[in-house]
């Protein structure tokens, strides 16, 4: 395992260039006739979190997309440009980080004094426990934002152990490693993701360039490549129901490089709607993914264009528009 030792935090292990390259491969299967040709700039767009990981993700999905089907002169491999900016000036994927900073962190602040903090008393004993089988200690009641935090690395470690065919540490069970995707999860969603205006400060104006990119652009595809948390506040968002069981034990509601796509499509009347659904990684099923329909609240599975358009701004009006919160 020492190539897996080798990767640094901010990196894609080998399972998530894997996981995010079959990405890829799925794509070009599914949809044969989009991606026949090269790729053009004119056609597609691939915008990423300037995260290492987020901006790997992008590269490993594109090269598997257009395995073998580059330039003439080296087509074995095809490594499209990727958009990003520094997350201080990214309002579409780390809103958080950029215009929303302050906040986004004093809304978090407020839920790890009260809510957190109550949290973190009822579990204080299972995380002590975690602290024994790994020789660290992470649990500070007087660092709350710090203790989430922690546990939040070790969850994410434990459970990319066993993605890689590691044996879990002693003292840590499955039973453990469930509890502390739990543990995880009841942070994001409640410090991070907590109200519907937390949720619209985080999404930022993905949702406006992601309506432009259907209703108004005319690239064939755009992909957008954010941390996992950015998945669960589109789901949020939208409505989404994650519901999803891994066999992988894994920190969050969804696998590692699980991915909503969205289509585009045409009726018989020439009308349009979108329909969205769950790619993810799975290694007990013979294709080493699947995918399941996802439906939007309040609209059909298949959502008309303009029903969607008029959930997002409805989503703005109720809640607040990020410019506005922030």
């Amino acid at each position: 395992m020492a190539h897996y030792a080798d990767v640094s935090p901010e990196q894609l292990t080998g399972i998530g260039l894997q996981q995010l390259y079959g990405l890829g491969r799925y794509l070009a299967a599914t949809y044969p006739a989009l991606f026949a040709e090269n790729y053009r700039d004119e056609d597609f767009a691939f915008v990423a979190d300037s995260s290492p990981r987020c901006l790997q993700s992008a590269l490993a999905c594109g090269a598997g997309i257009w395995a073998g089907n580059g330039v003439s002169n080296f087509p074995a491999l095809t490594l499209v440009p990727v958009e990003t900016q520094a997350q201080s000036d990214d309002n579409t994927l780390s809103a958080c980080k950029a215009k929303c900073k302050k906040p986004c962190d004093a809304a978090e602040t407020l839920w790890e004094d009260d809510a957190g903090r109550e949290y973190l008393s009822a579990q204080a004993s299972f995380l002590h426990r975690i602290e024994s089988a790994c020789g660290s200690r992470f649990v500070d009641f007087t660092d709350i934002h710090g203790t989430f935090k922690d546990g939040k690395t070790i969850a994410d470690g434990i459970g990319f152990d066993v993605l890689e065919g590691l044996t879990l540490m002693p003292g840590v069970s499955e039973a453990d490693l469930a509890q502390l995707k739990e543990f995880v999860y009841y942070y994001v969603s409640g410090a991070i993701l907590g109200t519907p205006e937390q949720v619209n400060m985080f999404v930022g104006k993905w949702p406006k360039t992601f309506y432009s990119a259907l209703t108004e652009d005319a690239q064939a595809m755009q992909g957008w490549f954010a941390h996992r948390e950015f998945s669960y506040a589109v789901a949020s968002f939208f409505g989404f129901d994650f519901d999803v069981e891994p066999a992988e034990p894994e920190a969050g509601p969804v696998p590692p490089a699980s991915t909503v796509i969205f289509e585009l499509r045409e009726d018989a009347n020439g009308a349009q709607y979108v329909e969205a659904s769950l790619w993810y990684a799975d290694s007990t099923s013979d294709e080493g993914y699947a995918v399941e329909k996802l439906a939007f609240a309040g609209c059909s599975h298949k959502c008309p264009i303009a029903e969607l358009g008029a959930i997002i701004d409805k989503r703005f009006s109720d809640f607040g528009y990020y410019k506005d919160l922030c």
